[in-house]
């Protein structure tokens, strides 16, 4: 979208950002499509981040083409090379699945822009698409834009053009950002009467080689996050440097100039992700921040929004929420809360479902579980959850905490690493999880395997040390993107986390065990001819499971 944007100075006009066109003749691939992150050999351009990139890259050389006579031709070339690798990649589109950021107006407002250059696409999808935009879009109205609230609208602004005012969505800057979105920006900037030389500075302090990030900046997102997978593998004297404290001077200076609700960023869009995890790191730190705006704003009837107004709802923002509740002085406080934030986390687990829309990989949810209930469990034990309902933590929690470990020893691969493109982020998720969960006293009769997968994930990441402050894409917005500083602190987390670091009470002792009769099932269900094959250690915990969930 920067790559299409063209300036008029002294009555001549030219492309604001040319190098970002050159980056895109760069980055096609050899099917002809584009894809944020780097494919395996053999490997096509593929799904809903192959699709929103490609079509923008297509709009990108179309708008050259029509603009310019240089190289017409061999731009021509691309664009047909890119149509064939977009009508693919639309055919082979997996809609239900596809869960990235506003991509049911972003695709249909991408087709109708290429129906304008004379590109028609049909696809299975398609009819499913355009239902899902008309549902959304009926409800749209200009006036949202308008008014004095964010909007998660405002990060998308390139599906609107056409549609609204662009001059009367300026005051909404955020530090000359459409809600800190690049593309977003340039649609604000192309589409405005008048040029905005805010706009135009920040695009150009966003921009490396060429290239312009998913989102610019990410102050609070990128601090807190870190702050927080470091925070579970160091000791409290560790963390809690001078570096620190200046970090939670300035996390509790925002905390408070926003009213105790914030964004991925100062003045951005608010959301309980980033408020909840600034409460646990502000707590942390020994600076007692209260959650009861957080709250109000986005606790629902049985689980809690990440934003006021949300298409579907974030598992990983309610694990978090969770940590920063138990994170309290007094957590007994917002037991009812707490109640509906872990039977929300335990429904999702049930259903087999730890996906999440900001993250790619189940493994990053799996490991926001088991974080959030292991503290939970904790906290249970000391008796500070007075009244926390007995039936909850005995039928499913510990049912949920057994299963985590079981799922995430059984998807490992055979290098030590986790994930579909052996991700080292991923298996640092993995590594962490398991780490947690090497305190769950029903995890102790396996703790050999335990031991032994870590060890080997820690091997598949000390082999691709050279990579490990580079980003890993499995972060979703409206594209895949990565972070490099959490891929960094990811990894130095899962190779120093401690197992067994956690010493629990009785009440937790008793929670896990299994009394005589169960046992005496469990071995008669290991007689069974169809488990003749299966592993001592997986067929173990896979009676544990059943048992437990029975």
């Amino acid at each position: 979208w920067v790559s299409m944007i063209r300036k008029t100075e002294g009555g001549v006009q030219t492309w604001l950002f040319p190098e970002a066109f050159d980056f895109i003749l760069k980055r096609q691939h050899l099917d002809g499509g584009w894809q944020s992150f780097p494919l395996l050999p053999g490997e096509l351009t593929s799904g809903i981040d192959g699709i929103v990139n490609t079509m923008a890259a297509i709009l990108a050389l179309k708008t050259r083409i029509a603009a310019s006579s240089d190289d017409v031709q061999k731009i021509a070339v691309r664009v047909s090379r890119a149509v064939t690798a977009l009508h693919r990649m639309l055919q082979s589109w997996d809609f239900n699945s596809t869960d990235t950021v506003a991509f049911e107006v972003i695709v249909p407002a991408h087709l109708e822009m290429l129906e304008e250059h004379g590109l028609t696409f049909q696809f299975d999808a398609r009819a499913l698409l355009i239902k899902s935009y008309q549902e959304r879009m009926g409800k749209f109205r200009p006036e949202f834009l308008y008014g004095k609230e964010l909007t998660s609208l405002l990060y998308c602004m390139e599906a609107f053009i056409g549609k609204v005012n662009f001059d009367r969505v300026a005051h909404h800057k955020v530090a000359g950002s459409m809600l800190t979105s690049p593309s977003s920006t340039a649609a604000y900037l192309m589409n405005s009467s008048q040029w905005d030389n805010e706009a135009e500075s920040y695009l150009r302090n966003a921009i490396v080689d060429g290239s312009f990030p998913e989102v610019y900046t990410t102050r609070i997102f990128e601090v807190t996050w870190a702050m927080e997978a470091l925070m579970e593998a160091f000791s409290r004297e560790t963390v809690i440097s001078h570096e620190a404290q200046q970090i939670g001077d300035f996390l509790q200076s925002t905390f408070h100039s926003e009213n105790g609700l914030v964004g991925w960023t100062p003045d951005a869009l608010d959301e309980s992700d980033d408020t909840s995890n600034v409460i646990y790191v502000l707590n942390y730190l020994g600076r007692p921040t209260s959650p009861n705006a957080m709250i109000r704003r986005y606790e629902s009837s049985d689980k809690f929004r990440c934003f006021a107004m949300e298409r579907n709802p974030s598992p990983s923002a309610n694990a978090h929420i969770l940590k920063a509740l138990l994170s309290a002085q007094k957590p007994r406080l917002y037991l009812d809360q707490i109640v509906k934030a872990a039977t929300y986390i335990c429904d999702c687990w049930w259903k087999s479902d730890a996906s999440d829309k900001w993250n790619n990989t189940p493994h990053y949810g799996m490991m926001l579980f088991a974080q959030s209930l292991m503290m939970l469990v904790e906290k249970w034990d000391q008796g500070l959850l007075e009244n926390f309902p007995q039936t909850l933590m005995t039928d499913r929690i510990r049912t949920v905490l057994f299963g985590l470990l079981v799922d995430t020893l059984q998807a490992q691969n055979h290098d030590g690493s986790w994930g579909l493109r052996q991700s080292r982020e991923t298996t640092a998720y993995a590594i962490i999880t398991l780490a947690t969960l090497s305190n769950f006293p029903l995890s102790y009769h396996l703790m050999s395997q335990l031991q032994k997968s870590v060890i080997q994930g820690r091997k598949f990441l000390q082999s691709r040390i050279q990579d490990w402050t580079e980003p890993d894409f499995i972060w979703k917005g409206k594209a895949i993107y990565g972070v490099a500083i959490l891929s960094e602190a990811y990894t130095i987390s899962a190779m120093s986390i401690p197992l067994q670091s956690l010493t629990l009470g009785k009440d937790a002792v008793a929670l896990c065990s299994i009394e005589e009769p169960g046992m005496k099932r469990i071995q008669q269900i290991s007689t069974l001819p169809f488990f003749s094959d299966m592993p001592d250690w997986l067929f173990q915990p896979n009676a544990n499971k059943n048992f437990l969930a029975s």
